[in-house]
């Protein structure tokens, strides 16, 4: 199926404008490279984790609407682009699901590793027996009255939730 029928079945407004810009932004070398960074910073983000395909089809929407002003400044193009919204979503779910399908689901979220050390040693170990909020907090006062390791009665604290259980968290003045 071409790029027409591709269009015209998913309810283009403008098939025809659609399938000439899809073919022109294949085939115009800065719109591929802009195509090279987007890729990578898509790819950055689903290592880190924080990747939403509703938001990077967004952002293929915008590489699409620059696509159309590199057309229209062409000066080897007979005509002019304007595409609707709808018509502009479809290009950059066009292109989107391809470089998703070649590239990008492909890859896998590198997850960092925990850092080993919040707190000295024996805080840690009195901190790590308090699994829940209302221990932690009732524990709270014991912490700042025998003056645990590393931690003054002089500091705000506040306790936060972790994998292992509810931690105390000091922040100085």
């Amino acid at each position: 199926m071409g790029y027409y029928d591709y269009f015209k079945k998913k309810g283009a407004k403008q098939p025809f404008e659609c399938q000439t810009l899809a073919f022109w932004m294949e085939s115009d070398r800065p719109t591929e490279e802009a195509e090279e960074y987007i890729r990578r910073q898509y790819t950055s983000k689903i290592q880190k984790g924080t990747f939403d395909k509703k938001l990077g089809i967004k952002g293929m929407v915008n590489h699409v609407v620059r696509a159309i002003a590199g057309f229209n400044k062409d000066p080897s193009n007979e005509f002019r682009l304007s595409l609707s919204q709808h018509d502009k979503e479809l290009v950059a779910t066009l292109f989107f699901d391809y470089m998703w399908d070649e590239y990008l689901k492909k890859i896998k979220a590198v997850i960092p590793p925990k850092s080993t050390r919040r707190f000295n040693n024996e805080t840690y170990k009195f901190l790590k027996r308090c699994k829940t909020q209302p221990e932690a907090e009732r524990n709270k006062a014991q912490i700042l009255k025998n003056r645990a390791p590393g931690v003054k009665s002089s500091r705000k604290c506040r306790i936060f939730f972790s994998k292992d259980g509810y931690d105390l968290y000091v922040r100085g003045r």
